[in-house]
Parts: structure tokens; sequence; C-alpha cells
């Protein structure tokens, strides 16, 4: 699939999908080549602000993201088209309580309704539950889809997510699977389970769970993932990471390594090299995969990045090796208001012809008073990487951002990975067909970024 290939899904996606119901098979890809490890972002606000509306508080003043439009380019008559529109509601807390996305008739030339989120927080502004709904255009009414229920700790870590899909016959919640995390006494995530529903059995069944260890400094050093063998009732080891870490705390290198179950031994597959300017900005990512019969690392894919005196990434370029010789192959553009909140995004292919449009977005601000003189949101500067992927897909945030919450949702409803973020890094893998998906990433206090991912 085309990076660009944008459709009313990848619309939808990008707006709704925490409240996607959860049937999770999180396992790593099948074969060794599963390379472009580290493309560039797709979907994503690699900006202080928060795409779904978090608040930046500069003194007294809170600028909140009242809507975001999106755009898709006509290559045949050469003009922008309206794709969709989000529209975000806050309490007094500007805590996002509602979540609107419509999309554009282009018949009846207006907007149409096509998802409701809902959140409710509890005393500690922590996400309580999520609630999403489809609209119903035969009865004009919206209709429930799927429920999220989290938890917490005295430390505000969150403990686990219970998921329960709408059953319309009997107009009930029905469980379908739930995730639990358990964490130091640093806390570090050290471990994330997840299992289903036996609705039969009565009785919670696992499928997989990922372990943790860290360095001296709360750096993630390792992460192994593992699936239940429910014929042994045995965990079995699936792949392993190793991660590297400079003296400013940024991952270096990402080394990737399956079970070989034939000898009972970790095969390394692959590497991602990370470089940074002066002031700790990623500018530059190599990624490899290891040649095991010429016991050499080959060049798969590369891409780079600028930023503006603020530190606001202002572009994303993708560069492909051909065999012969880097190729450029998309670029992502951004623009920034004086607040440096993101103003605009303009997504870019390369053809023999040079840089071709594809699609864009544009993002719009209130700003309201508040009583507190601080920085209320702490999603900041979030990147996901490559995308496309042929699989595993990176996250990265920085200014604090150690314990995000990852899910990943299929166009059906259904949740097929999670993570973590540790030490403001996370990665997942998706091993299912080609297709557009929807990443969702919860920061500790309860607020939430979607991004749309494509998996070719």
């Amino acid at each position: 699939m085309n990076k660009k290939s944008t459709t009313l899904l990848a619309a939808l996606l990008l707006g709704f999908g925490t409240t996607l119901l959860a049937q999770s098979k999180y396992t790593f890809p099948s074969s060794p080549k599963w390379s472009k490890i580290t493309k560039g972002v797709y979907g994503t606000l690699p900006i202080k602000t928060n795409q779904w509306g978090s608040a930046f508080k500069t003194d007294a003043v809170v600028n909140l993201l009242d809507s975001t439009y999106t755009w898709m380019w006509d290559k045949t008559r050469k003009i922008w088209k309206k794709e969709g529109k989000f529209a975000y509601i806050y309490d007094a807390s500007n805590s996002m309580t509602s979540q609107l996305y419509q999309g554009w008739d282009t018949i009846a030339k207006t907007w149409g309704n096509t998802e409701l989120r809902s959140t409710t927080y509890d005393a500690s502004k922590n996400i309580s539950f999520e609630i999403s709904q489809w609209w119903n255009k035969t009865k004009s009414s919206w209709t429930n889809n799927v429920k999220s229920e989290y938890t917490y700790d005295a430390n505000k870590n969150n403990t686990s997510v219970a998921f329960q899909k709408w059953d319309s016959v009997s107009s009930s919640w029905e469980t379908q699977n739930k995730t639990t995390y358990t964490y130091d006494s640093s806390n570090n995530m050290t471990k994330m389970l997840n299992q289903y529903w036996n609705k039969a059995g009565s009785v919670w069944e696992n499928d997989y769970v990922v372990s943790y260890t860290f360095d001296a400094g709360n750096l993630v050093a390792t992460e192994i993932f593992q699936s239940w063998n429910k014929n042994n009732s045995a965990w079995e080891n699936v792949y392993k990471v190793l991660y590297t870490h400079d003296a400013n705390k940024n991952m270096t290198i990402y080394l990737g390594q399956y079970w070989n179950t034939s000898i009972s031994l970790w095969d390394t597959s692959f590497k991602a090299t990370f470089t940074y300017d002066a002031n700790n900005n990623k500018t530059g990512e190599l990624n490899q995969d290891w040649d095991d019969v010429g016991k050499v690392w080959e060049d798969y894919y590369k891409y780079t990045h600028t930023y503006d005196a603020n530190k606001n990434r202002t572009r994303e370029t993708g560069i492909n090796w051909n065999g012969i010789a880097w190729v450029n192959e998309y670029q992502d553009t951004y623009t920034y208001d004086v607040d440096n909140n993101i103003s605009s995004k303009l997504d870019e292919t390369y053809d023999n012809l040079g840089w071709v449009n594809t699609d864009s977005a544009h993002y719009y601000y209130s700003a309201v008073t508040s009583g507190i003189g601080i920085e209320s949101s702490r999603m900041q500067m979030i990147n996901i990487y490559p995308n496309p992927t042929r699989g595993q897909v990176f996250i990265e945030a920085r200014e604090g951002q150690d314990k995000c919450q990852i899910e990943v949702w299929n166009s059906l409803g259904q949740r097929i990975t999670a993570s973590q973020m540790l030490a403001g890094k996370a990665t997942v893998s998706i091993e299912s067909a080609a297709g557009i998906y929807l990443l969702s990433i919860t920061a500790t206090d309860g607020q939430k970024q979607f991004y749309k991912v494509v998996k070719e």
C-alpha cells in the first residue's frame, strides 16, 4: 500500500482508535527481512502540541485545539479536496471530553457524522472510561461500539485496561480482553500481560507478555516478547530487542533478534542507528538488515529531519536504498504559529518529475484563560516511524513522557498489539495484513494522541 493512499477509513482511523475493540495477537514478523525499520512520520504531530487538544499554557493562557481539517490532493484536477474534520470539547480543567469525526459528503456537499468518542476522568484527572459510538445514518442516532475502563495505582501508573464490545442483540456490554501492567520501585514498567476473556469457561486466558529490564539510569535495556503456548501451558520466546543510549539518554542503537527454536538461541536480524544534533534533535536514522550469509549489515532505508530555532521539526524526508543508490520517497513539511503550535502539515511523494502533493492538514486553536501558569500537557515531541511500515513501528517522545501506553487497532475494531513507552521509547509490531491501522498513545495524565499507520 502506498504511503499516501488516503481514504475515508484512513481519516476515521486518524481520529478514533483507543475505543476500538481488542482481540490482540501480538506476534513478531515471521521473516527476518522486516526492514524499513525507521521510516518517517505520517499522520502525526511532531511538535509541542497534542493533536487531540492538549492544553499548552504560557502564564495563564491556554491554547486548545478546536478543530482539524484534512485535505486530499486531486492529481487529475490539481486541486485540494476536503476529506475529514475533527472537533473537540473540553471540561473546566481543559481535559478533552468529546471528540467528533465527520467526513465530507461529496454529493450533499456537507459534513456528515461518522464517530464520536466520549471520555470521563477520575478525581486525579486520569481517564476512567472511554466510549466510542458510530453514527447510524438510518436511525440518525449514535450506536455504542466499544468501552474501555482504566485503573491506576497510587503513583498514577496505569495498571490495567479492560475492553468491552457492545452487543446490539442483548443491548449490553460484553467483556473482550484486558492488559495488565506491572512496575518496579522506580515506576518503570517491567511487564505487560495481555489476556482475553473465555466466555464459555468464564476465565481469563493468556495471550502474550512483554518483559523489560532497565539500566542504572532507568533507561530501557532489553525487551523480550513471549507468546502463550496453550498446549504446553508455557511462555515461548518470540523476539528480543537490545537498546543502546548515549550520555544524553538518546537511543543510538536498536538491535533486534529473533528466537531460533531449532537451536534455542537468539538470531540477530536488524539494526537501526540514530544520530542527533547539539540540541538532541534526531537528525538521521539508518536502517539495516543482517545478512547471515555474508555476515554483514545491509542498508535498507534512512530518513532525515530538519528543525527551526524553536526545535520544531520543519521537514522529514524518507529515502530508500534501491540496491544501487539512495532514492527520495516522501517528505512531510510542517509550519507553526507564534506559540509553536502546529498550523499546517503538507505530505508529498517523489516521482520522476519531482515532489508531488498527496495530503495536507490545517489546525485551529482557541486561547482560554487558566489559573495555572504551567504547561498542562506532557504529550510533546511524539515521533512515530517508519510509516508506512512492513511490520515494526518505533515511537519516541521527549520531555518526560516515560510511561505512555501504546495500542494499535485494525479497521475491524480489533486491538492487534500493545506496548508501553519506556524512557521515552517504544516499539510495536504489526503482523497483520497490509492496510491502515490506528495507533493510540495515552500519557500518564490520561491525555491521548492518535495516529494512522500504513502497513505495506
